[in-house]
């Protein structure tokens, strides 16, 4: 149902011309906001550090690493 929700409105904000971006940020931020949605256990007040925890854990990987160092090396090599 959640899922449903977030790629209608992901279609719709691009149907309505918003960039990618805004169109995929928005709609998560919103079911963040959400109350019921998010864990019921984080304070209002801790919620954005721990959004913010969230972000960086799903990004704590060695295989994600390799992407902007790849760009890196490009850049690098064509100088």
């Amino acid at each position: 149902m959640i899922v449903g929700l977030l790629f209608g409105l992901l279609f719709l904000l691009i149907a309505l011309g918003l960039p990618i971006a805004l169109s995929i940020g928005l709609p998560a931020i919103g079911l963040m906001l959400t109350p019921g949605v998010f864990p019921a256990t984080v304070p209002i007040h801790a919620l954005g550090q721990t959004v913010i925890q969230l972000l960086f854990a799903g990004v704590d990987s060695f295989d994600l690493l390799a992407i902007p160092l790849f760009m890196l090396a490009g850049a690098v090599m064509e100088t």
